[in-house]
């Protein structure tokens, strides 16, 4: 069977897994751990995991945590042949714990946005920012994956 069919049969298999445990497990704890401290940092005020802007209120939804990007992270990496196991746990754990700090700022900017032009613009960022931060933590692994295997061509990870 040819490896690519094998790989996205295993990353769709992982995600749509992962992103179900997203969806399903109760994250309220860290939906108002987020919109707390982006309210403190922005000057916004906040109730629960909603956060006041401009015309409205952004809900900082399980989807805005993160995690859904660390679920395409771990798709990616755990769909792989290549590295070895160790690895590619260090290779997620570290790539998740930067994704989360990224996403965090990610969040706040989009609240900065709806608090200083509106909740129509800050929708917007935030879905521009999710792709733009999904696209680009598939290109870091890439990077990564490539200089741990020493392996050049994607085909060679499969």
């Amino acid at each position: 069977m040819d490896p690519k069919f094998i790989f996205l049969a295993k990353f769709f298999a992982l995600f749509l897994i992962l992103q179900a445990i997203v969806l399903v497990v109760d994250l309220t704890w860290m939906q108002n751990a987020i919109a707390a401290g982006v309210s403190s940092l922005d000057g916004t005020a906040y109730s629960g995991k909603f956060v006041n802007v401009k015309d409205g209120a952004f809900e900082i939804t399980p989807s805005c945590t993160g995690l859904v990007i660390a679920a395409i992270l771990a798709a990616v990496i755990f769909s792989m042949k290549k590295p070895d196991m160790k690895k590619k746990a260090a290779l997620f754990l570290t790539g998740t714990a930067i994704l989360l700090v990224l996403n965090y700022f990610r969040v706040l900017l989009v609240v900065i946005v709806g608090r200083d032009f509106g909740i129509g613009a800050a929708e917007i960022l935030h879905v521009i920012s999710w792709f733009v931060m999904s696209a680009g933590i598939i290109l870091i692994w890439y990077v990564f994956t490539k200089k741990m295997t020493k392996t050049e061509s994607f085909d060679g990870f499969l």
